[in-house]
């Protein structure tokens, strides 16, 4: 049995970000037509409405992420810059104006210290410019594609706009160089546009949203949510270490409109994530999108300092890889400058990592629902991904490595154990088996998926069955989220059994189909038990007789039951779980 220290201290490092501070350094450049307006808080680089020939742009701005106390830009094959107007977003003034080139555009980041960076680019045009390919060159690819066919935004017939950002994860090394293009891939007339981007040295460990207008105050270690009423969608981006590529996207949709509040100051510490607020007649919807897969605690703050009382119950639900329309208690908004207490709803939620997690509230006509903050943390979640970064293979960001040789088979039992707070005594054993005792590990190759690309990028496979066992798991009820995926070949469906505190080869996912292209991979989520003696084993197998196996990774979370199913649980953990199922059917 091999003892991964790497794979131990990725997991630890991981689960120690929650202790961190927000990020120490940010830089974030518009780019835009010459005289244009620049976000606030940002700043600028721009050129005329024409370049010939295509030339380089170059600004050079402080930032202590510059190993000299600054960080160079060039924005290279330059041919114009273009104004579109403006625009109603959180970032309107990055998203109004952008940098084009007819084929394909560059950017290089200079001066940075050496170290592991999180870039966010958008790219939008009120002209649609079609889709693009980005490619990266850091210390640790050169010229590597990592998106395609990534549609550049465009101001839709009807709605808001949404600005188009493309995250990725960057390693610099001694150079201090990384390199960034974007490249056409529509018509002729296409252009390949940047409207600007950003970079950041320590992204936050969990995500901080204060909602309100675009100028409120803001609760210190919090981000601004900030619109202008009227649209039916306002969404924006942030760093955090949740994230799939180091980004998560939040939008708040409505079938009505939104509108967004600053009132009276209020004197408590919260008091300016209090004092604002967007809210929505009806009904609507919160959705965090690229959560990385696993546990998250959620808070939701519902205040209105000028309105105490006037407020009506909000009904809520969640819909994740827990369920869909699962029930949440109401909430009833409160207000007041001088509050005692704060209305809150405080759950939790379960993400797959592929699917958006979907916060519904409603509230009573004529009543209207609102939002004044939102917090989401991390809880411990184990995710593995069957690669080898030994063999230089890419591993997820957020996950540790099963090592193992890639293009290679393996003969009998493979183990690794992860240092892990779902560990009985600290730590998780993760051990897999072929039918024929021979496990096949293969790399494809880049998959080119915003979220869990290099999840399915490598796996292990078998012809027949995998099977599974985690060890040393304390007694609890758990949710676990397994992937499947082949880029290039179609090997059919799996079907998944497992064998646990409720019972043996109970059935629980049936024929999953494992895409063959660059999509998300196949992902089956359900539940099982663990009676902390016992090892929990999953079979993964064949739908068919033209089927294969491929598992690409995995991610398991320990759920807290809501009191509906707590019998459920307690009679699983005792043994009775079986019976128990096999009499509702």
């Amino acid at each position: 049995m091999a003892r991964l220290l790497s794979s131990s201290l990725v997991i630890l490092s991981f689960l120690a970000l929650s202790l961190a501070p927000l990020a120490a350094d940010t830089l974030s450049v518009d780019t835009g037509l010459d005289g244009q307006d620049v976000q606030a808080g940002w700043v600028g680089i721009s050129g005329p409405t024409s370049v010939s020939p295509p030339d380089t742009v170059s600004g050079v701005f402080s930032s202590t992420m510059g190993s000299s106390g600054s960080v160079t830009v060039q924005i290279r094959t330059v041919q114009g810059f273009r104004d579109r107007g403006n625009v109603t977003h959180q970032i309107g003034d990055v998203v109004e104006d952008m940098v084009f080139n007819n084929s394909q555009l560059g950017m290089g980041l200079l001066g940075l210290k050496p170290g592991t960076y999180y870039f966010r680019s958008y790219h939008h045009d009120s002209v649609d410019q079609g889709p693009i390919d980005v490619k990266m060159t850091d210390a640790a690819v050169s010229s590597k594609v990592m998106y395609e066919n990534v549609p550049q935004s465009f101001t839709p017939s009807s709605g808001p706009v949404q600005a188009r950002a493309i995250p990725l994860i960057v390693q610099v090394g001694a150079s201090g160089e990384a390199s960034f293009s974007w490249t056409k891939k529509g018509n002729d007339t296409d252009n390949a546009v940047l409207s600007g981007f950003q970079v950041t040295d320590t992204p936050a460990a969990d995500l901080k949203v204060d909602f309100g207008t675009t100028t409120s105050p803001i609760l210190a270690g919090w981000e601004r949510f900030g619109e202008a009423d009227g649209a039916k969608l306002a969404e924006n981006w942030y760093f955090t270490e949740i994230g799939n590529q180091g980004s998560v996207r939040v939008a708040v949709s409505t079938e009505g409109t939104l509108g967004f509040r600053n009132r009276s100051g209020v004197s408590t510490p919260d008091g300016p994530m209090l004092r604002d607020f967007v809210f929505y007649r009806g009904e609507g919807d919160l959705t965090l999108n690229s959560l990385l897969p696993g546990r998250y605690a959620v808070t939701t703050y519902h205040f209105d300092s000028d309105n105490p009382t006037t407020w009506k119950p909000i009904s809520m639900s969640v819909s994740d890889a827990l369920g869909s329309g699962r029930a949440l208690p109401d909430v009833q908004p409160n207000g007041g400058t001088s509050p005692t207490t704060v209305a809150t709803a405080s759950f939790e939620v379960y993400s797959d990592g592929v699917s958006p997690v979907v916060i519904h509230a409603a509230s009573v006509s004529p009543s209207i629902a609102l939002y004044s903050g939102l917090q989401v943390i991390p809880l411990d979640t184990l995710r593995v991904d069957f690669g080898g970064d030994s063999s230089g293979n890419d591993v997820q960001h957020g996950f540790a490595p099963f090592n193992r040789p890639l293009n290679s088979n393996t003969s009998g039992l493979q183990s690794e154990t992860y240092a892990t707070g779902l560990g009985a005594a600290g730590q998780v054993t993760v051990s897999l088996q072929a039918a024929d005792n021979v496990l096949t590990w293969r790399d494809r190759g880049d998959v080119y998926n915003p979220d869990l690309g290099d999840v399915a990028e490598d796996f292990v496979f078998d012809d027949r069955w995998i099977s599974m066992t985690l060890t040393d798991l304390r007694q609890g009820q758990y949710l676990m989220s397994a992937y499947f995926h082949d880029k290039g070949f179609n090997h059919g469906s799996v079907d998944v059994l497992v064998s646990d505190a409720a019972g043996v080869d109970r059935l629980v996912a049936l024929g999953v189909v494992m895409p063959d292209d660059d999509s998300t991979p196949g992902t089956a989520s359900f539940e099982f038990f663990s009676d902390g003696s016992n090892p929990v084993a999953f079979r993964f197998r064949e739908h068919d007789s033209d089927s294969f196996v491929m598992l690409t990774g995995f991610a398991v979370s320990e759920i807290v039951p809501e009191p509906a199913s707590l019998t459920l649980a307690a009679l699983a953990l005792s043994g009775l779980g079986g019976y128990v199922r096999r009499r509702r059917r």
